[in-house]
């Protein structure tokens, strides 16, 4: 049956097929695992760039050199190019599944997204176990426990196993319970302008999109499993969550020093 079909039917009906699966996926990704920032926040555009490249380049490339029609062994060049594509969006998918940022954890001085693949659970968990939304992850905070003791194990266990305070959930609270350390922690926007060109064009520009006034708002950083990191802004006023935007502010303090 496939040596009877027309080369050019087939080359744009397998370029189409693919096409439609990648946006299946890409929609799922950016909408569903990875809303808005967290797509850019924990760069999952490599993983991606990968499945792209053979779904919807290679695959449909390989069609156009190898269907030739009545050409001996068709079918296993197809098959070939079939289980190429499969074995590409099998590993893209399930790894872009299993790093979906599950939780958004303030620890310290800093928000760290943080998949469930790098949860280490506890029975003592004192906030509901969470598996994300469509809205993005849900976002905790890692508190120090008060006992000493109980702190330098904290301690311990993150230079002895590595094993940060982010990841060790029994020492999770909600996030709105915590506004106080956020706010103590966190700094002026306005101190992160004033580092370089870059930062400052940005910053204004979300700035006037916010609706706010640069003095009532204040940053943290946020990191991903790579040390990747970008801006947190919240309201001055009670440590609400006003946006991200694509700046590390370590670097730029770093630029401006």
């Amino acid at each position: 049956m496939m040596k009877s079909l027309p080369r050019k039917r087939v080359i744009v009906s397998h370029f189409l097929c693919s096409l439609a699966i990648v946006a299946t996926v890409l929609t799922v990704v950016y909408f569903l695992w990875y809303p808005a920032p967290y797509f850019q926040i924990n760069g999952a555009a490599g993983v991606l760039k990968t499945l792209i490249g053979v779904d919807l380049v290679l695959g449909p490339a390989l069609t156009v050199l190898l269907y030739k029609p009545g050409k001996k062994g068709l079918w296993f060049d197809m098959l070939f190019i079939g289980v190429l594509q499969l074995s590409a969006l099998a590993y893209g998918t399930t790894v872009l599944y299993q790093e979906r940022p599950q939780y958004m954890v303030f620890a310290v001085d800093r928000f760290v997204v943080v998949p469930g693949t790098q949860l280490y659970p506890s029975p003592n968990m004192s906030v509901p176990i969470c598996e994300g939304s469509w809205s993005g992850p849900c976002e905790v905070a890692a508190v120090l426990p008060d006992d000493l003791q109980e702190r330098e194990a904290v301690l311990f266990r993150s230079i002895e196993q590595g094993v940060e305070l982010e990841h060790q959930p029994e020492y999770w609270q909600l996030l709105p319970t915590q506004s106080a350390l956020l706010l103590q922690k966190a700094k002026p926007l306005a101190e992160l302008a004033d580092t370089t060109a870059d930062a400052q064009r940005r910053i204004a520009r979300f700035v006037g999109a916010s609706g706010y006034d640069v003095t009532g708002l204040r940053y943290l950083p946020v990191v991903n499993g790579r040390l990747q990191a970008m801006t947190v802004v919240i309201d001055s006023n009670d440590a609400s969550r006003v946006g991200v935007i694509a700046i590390d502010p370590w670097r730029a303090q770093g630029e401006k020093d």
